[in-house]
């Protein structure tokens, strides 16, 4: 358990890491007038629209991992990551998506579309279907009314 709790935690690091410097990348380059783009739209962030938000989450995961490794913490010892995992599922990605419509407006509704796995990482080819699917649902639900 400790190889899988190292591995997630590792996983959890380069993920944040990651994400945190194509989007540090993505900033610099709009102040610098190198780009035109509203949303970013590459690396990871092609794969989730909050690739950085899943590292915590798998981070706080590991912890967990690495107490059950260590003899297992109490059951009450899952409400820490179980907390975080709550708290960005329906607090901050609710906050962070409301924002970005209010300052991008169309952009950040067609950014959500080519990007419809709010945080786990997708490979672009599985969110273009969940965009696909998730239209298809649209228009039928539409049909029904």
């Amino acid at each position: 358990l400790d190889v899988v709790a190292a591995c997630v935690g590792a996983g959890a690091i380069l993920l944040e890491a990651v994400s945190d410097m194509q989007m540090d990348k993505f900033q610099a380059a709009r102040r610098e007038k190198k780009t035109e783009a509203q949303m970013i739209n590459v690396g990871l962030w092609t794969w989730s629209r909050h690739p950085n938000y899943f590292g915590e989450i798998m981070w706080w995961w590991a912890m967990w991992l690495f107490s059950q490794a260590s003899g297992g913490a109490p059951v009450w010892g899952v409400a820490g990551p179980l907390a975080i995992t709550l708290l960005f599922l329906f607090v901050s990605v609710k906050l962070m998506e409301d924002r970005q419509l209010e300052r991008k407006g169309g952009d950040w509704l067609e950014y959500k579309r080519e990007v419809p796995s709010p945080l786990v990482p997708l490979p672009p080819f599985l969110n273009r279907r969940l965009a696909g699917a998730s239209a298809t649902a649209s228009v039928s639900k539409e049909h029904k009314a």
